[in-house]
């Protein structure tokens, strides 16, 4: 849900992993309140609504690209309108690749 007093970084995250839900085509007949009052989720529903958050945001490609080229969170997440934590959730698996790939070829 959006929440105007979020900065916008979160807004945006927020956002868009709700339109995940939508492209996903997720249904919310499921969602029930637990013993606790608050609402529960299909977690993998969840996982995939933030899965396509983070590629709406901060595609997969360009993310592999970033990585090659030595792009830290700060960097990231100002070309992109995402937080730097955000950022780092993204960019994790390319660095992996990228320094994996540097370390087999030989190159930085």
């Amino acid at each position: 849900m959006e929440n105007e007093s979020h900065k916008l970084v979160r807004r945006r995250s927020n956002i868009a992993h709700e339109l995940g839900h939508h492209l996903l085509e997720h249904s919310f007949d499921g969602v029930v309140l637990g013993e606790d009052h608050k609402r529960q989720f299909d977690p993998v529903q969840e996982k995939q609504a933030t899965f396509m958050a983070g590629e709406l945001l901060v595609p997969l490609a360009a993310a592999q690209r970033m990585a090659y080229r030595g792009w830290d969170n700060e960097r990231v997440a100002n070309a992109y309108g995402v937080s730097e934590q955000f950022a780092q959730m993204q960019m994790k698996g390319p660095r992996v690749r990228a320094e994996r790939a540097a370390r087999k070829y030989g190159f930085a």
